[in-house]
């Protein structure tokens, strides 16, 4: 088993976390038997702040992890380390969105 989360932050942080564990395997047997996917409440409000505000730079990524990482240990980690988290999840996670700046501001 692992636990599934939708994961969003922008360039001040983390900005939110959606619990979709099961969700993956419900969504795959839906195709297969041509019924509906399972709703991902959430997921498009997320979507839509990352675009409508580009200037803050948001990615928002698919991440399965093993049972031991929950929501708590996913915030917990992104105050202790953010760094180590994002980039742990751009490694291993699915990148379903991002606005990410590649360029060091002129003016800080």
């Amino acid at each position: 088993m692992t636990n599934d989360f939708i994961i969003s932050w922008d360039q001040f942080g983390l900005e939110g976390i959606i619990d979709i564990t099961g969700k993956r395997q419900k969504h795959t047997f839906a195709v297969l038997s041509g019924g509906e996917s399972p709703r991902i409440p959430g997921l498009t409000g997320m979507l839509m702040r990352a675009r409508m505000n580009p200037q803050r730079n948001y990615e928002v990524y698919a991440l399965s992890c093993d049972e031991e990482i929950d929501e708590d240990y996913i915030r917990e980690m992104f105050n202790d380390d953010p760094q180590f988290i994002v980039n742990m999840i751009r490694e291993k996670g699915v990148k379903i969105f991002s606005d990410r700046s590649n360029q060091k501001p002129v003016i800080t």
